[in-house]
């Protein structure tokens, strides 16, 4: 009689196999983690850029009128500000009850519901989205030593989420204006 010779994997053999596995099941649910993460951060993106885009087109509605126009040049008459390179100096969106102190951050507001003939008020300070305390818009002032324009630095800062650190974002469009 002839014996048979059945080999089966070693404990080595199973280990590695095991180690592989892991290897390439914990690569895959770190790749799509992180593509998770990037759609989110860009998602929050176009959100906030539409949230300026909104703004710069009611600022635009209210200065296109010579009584919107009169409005905001009272209100911020004597306000010229130094514009910082970033955009969230002066911000804490961390503090629900923190607004910029200068009359010179301001937003534009359009009732809600919106009116059949839409009043548009100028409000100081910055706004949340959405009431979301981590994402504001605001706008800024400057003007022209030259004259002829204004521009209007529209602004918004908000918090990267899904990120381990706290991570400020920010963003911004110049709305320029004939005086």
């Amino acid at each position: 009689m002839k014996k048979l010779q059945i080999a089966g994997d070693t404990i080595i053999e199973v280990i590695l196999a095991m180690a592989l596995l892991s290897l390439v099941l914990f690569s895959s649910w770190s790749i799509t983690n992180r593509a998770s993460q990037i759609s989110l951060t860009a998602r929050q993106r176009v959100e906030m850029v539409n949230q300026l885009k909104e703004q710069a087109e009611l600022l635009k509605s209210k200065w296109s009128t010579e009584a919107g126009k009169n409005d905001i040049n009272a209100q911020l008459a004597s306000v010229v500000n130094d514009i910082p390179s970033n955009p969230c100096t002066g911000i804490d969106i961390y503090d629900t009850n923190s607004q910029p102190s200068s009359p010179g951050y301001f937003v534009v507001e359009s009732p809600n519901p919106p009116l059949v003939e839409e009043v548009l008020t100028l409000k100081a300070g910055s706004k949340q989205v959405k009431q979301d305390v981590t994402q504001r818009v605001w706008i800024q002032r400057q003007d022209n030593p030259s004259g002829g324009y204004t521009d209007f630095y529209v602004r918004g800062c908000w918090l990267v989420s899904g990120s381990a650190q706290n991570k400020l974002d920010n963003s911004q469009l110049i709305v320029r204006l004939n005086t």
